[in-house]
């Protein structure tokens, strides 16, 4: 026997039957009421003091009695019988849940064997009535230690199973492609408050966005709600890039505002990397080779060694404010730092005799708000490579 069945025997019985069935039975117990009366109107009736054989009231009363008790016998053993057959399934249930897929397979072929042998075979759990009902009683026992795990539970398979449906479910992939947000595991721990009332939420998210992951840590002091110890696990671009806001959240314990951020800073990481992936294509075939010196920095360099060398850099500034509270327009405050730089070196300014080279951050900056990053870099890359230099 597995270990905890004898548990069942204090929960409440669940009732797997359809909803024809309880009605079929409450019709039988309305007929049941109904030739209850017409049998004490029978025996008061003649028990009437104007009929000549009247009898003793007492005995009248000792009759319904005997009656009443042996319908409700009968009701006892029909009830211990459906308990009876409930726990003996509730025991072939638990028992499928240690077979293999082999053991699973032959059980089912045993199944189809009977049904065609035409023996009964308790499949009304099929009924979606009785589904529904399912998880609505499931859904009011208490939850496992770690029950908002998305990828596994310890306690039972069906709990993993609903919660990966409603991950795939069209409307949460509508609300995670609209927000750029997909969590893929979440943890909950509820402690006793040692300073007051209420209980502690321990809560861990794990996720990504625009193919950048995350992890944060953060506790809730229930039942205000109160938000506090905010712990981060990003990348370190983003930690270095955006260290003096990330410890404004942890000083506010804002989540809002740390969401707003993290999917704000990813999104133009993103779009960095879109670009710097498009240059690539686009000057595949030509004489210009891309080398990419860091994260945020390419170098142009033409095969010839009578041209110069162009940079492009994208960085990620950060605006301090000046209001001492975050405010809500957190994502003006990161914004990207995109320049287009030459060689300065003393020999490409010998042959750069009409400063062309000196004008070139400026001219990349009028276009690019122009054209886009995409179309100036292009623009800057052909006008300096084709000009001639010797």
């Amino acid at each position: 026997m597995l270990s905890g069945m004898n548990d069942f025997e204090n929960e409440p019985v669940f009732d797997y039957r359809t909803i024809n069935e309880r009605f079929q039975q409450r019709l039988l117990e309305a007929q049941k009421t109904a030739n209850e009366k017409e049998i004490e109107a029978d025996l008061n009736l003649a028990g009437s003091p104007d009929l000549p054989d009247a009898v003793d009231p007492l005995e009248t009363e000792r009759q319904i009695l005997e009656a009443q008790v042996a319908r409700a016998e009968k009701d006892v053993e029909e009830l211990k019988k459906q308990v009876a057959d409930r726990k003996a399934r509730r025991l072939r249930e638990a028992a499928l849940l240690k077979m293999t897929p082999e053991e699973r397979a032959r059980v089912v072929e045993e199944q189809e064997k009977a049904a065609e042998e035409g023996m009964p075979i308790d499949d009304d759990v099929d009924d979606m009535d009785v589904v529904f009902e399912y998880l609505l009683h499931i859904g009011e026992t208490p939850l496992p230690r770690n029950a908002a795990n998305m990828s596994r539970t310890d306690l039972m398979s069906s709990h993993a199973e609903f919660r990966t449906r409603a991950m795939q479910d069209p409307e949460v992939e509508k609300q995670g492609e609209f927000a750029h947000l997909r969590f893929t595991e979440a943890k909950n721990r509820l402690t006793p408050n040692p300073n007051g009332q209420g209980e502690i939420r321990s809560c861990e998210l794990i996720g990504e966005t625009y193919q950048q992951s995350f992890k944060i840590c953060f506790d809730v002091y229930e039942p205000n709600f109160v938000v506090d110890n905010l712990v981060f696990d990003l990348s370190i671009e983003m930690q270095l890039d955006c260290g003096s806001i990330l410890q404004e959240i942890v000083d506010e314990s804002d989540l809002l505002a740390f969401f707003r951020l993290l999917v704000h800073y990813a999104r133009l990481d993103d779009e960095r990397k879109k670009v710097f992936n498009q240059l690539k294509e686009k000057l595949a075939d030509t004489r210009i080779t891309l080398l990419p010196m860091a994260e945020d920095r390419l170098k142009f360099q033409s095969n010839r060694n009578d041209e110069p060398e162009l940079y492009l850099l994208w960085k990620t500034k950060v605006i301090e404010s000046e209001h001492a509270d975050l405010d809500a327009n957190i994502c003006e405050r990161v914004l990207p730092d995109i320049r287009m730089e030459a060689d300065t070196s003393e020999k490409w300014s010998l042959v750069d005799e009409k400063g062309v080279m000196d004008h070139l951050p400026t001219h990349f900056t009028q276009t690019m708000k122009l054209k886009g990053v995409f179309l100036a870099t292009l623009i800057m890359v052909d006008a300096v490579f084709d000009m001639g230099l010797a």
